[in-house]
């Protein structure tokens, strides 16, 4: 395992596992039409210094939904017939088994890793391409913030694979004459 490293962000520091290559891995990650080689993410944010944090419970609620469990998840049908699901469903799907079969492996000290998305008017936003089951991790153990380090906008295009969609840069509209 790696030597946990430190990071001073603001006022305050925070100890983390550094991100390591992955030359082997054949994953991909696939977020709607955007689907990313995650070996050569891997390589890109290896060794990098995370750049800020991102609150665990906030982002885990809102991406992640809710584990599974309890009695029954579908509450009494309705008078129409209709059940209702107890829990949020999320947008990321979370392997939920795979949490409670090796916690270990999902260790929330390891930074995630997000990406400066080019958007389709031609600005950017921040998503998350790794780590989602570490995230979820660490909302199960309390954890209030992890760390995340950035792929600029051309890192993270240089990373989506040849079948994904990638959007265009803004271009001049060409001049109409009369």
């Amino acid at each position: 395992m790696a030597e946990l490293m430190t990071v001073t962000l603001g006022d305050d520091t925070f100890a983390y596992l550094p991100i390591e290559r992955r030359d082997d891995c054949t994953d991909t990650f696939q977020l709607m039409m955007v689907e990313w080689n995650m070996a050569k993410v891997y390589t890109v944010a290896a060794g990098r210094e995370p750049s800020f944090t991102l609150g665990v419970k906030e982002t885990a609620d809102t991406w992640l939904g809710d584990p599974p469990g309890g009695e029954s998840e579908w509450g009494e049908p309705d008078e129409n017939g209709w059940r209702t699901l107890k829990r949020r469903i999320g947008l990321i799907g979370i392997q939920w088994q795979w949490l409670e079969k090796e916690p270990d492996t999902y260790d929330p000290r390891v930074p995630l890793i997000g990406a400066d998305m080019l958007l389709n008017d031609g600005t950017t936003g921040h998503m998350i391409i790794d780590g989602w089951h570490r995230l979820a991790r660490a909302r199960q153990l309390g954890i209030e913030t992890m760390l995340v380090v950035m792929l600029t906008t051309d890192e993270e295009l240089k990373c989506r694979t040849a079948r994904s969609y990638k959007p265009r840069r803004k271009r001049k509209a060409k001049e109409v004459t009369a």
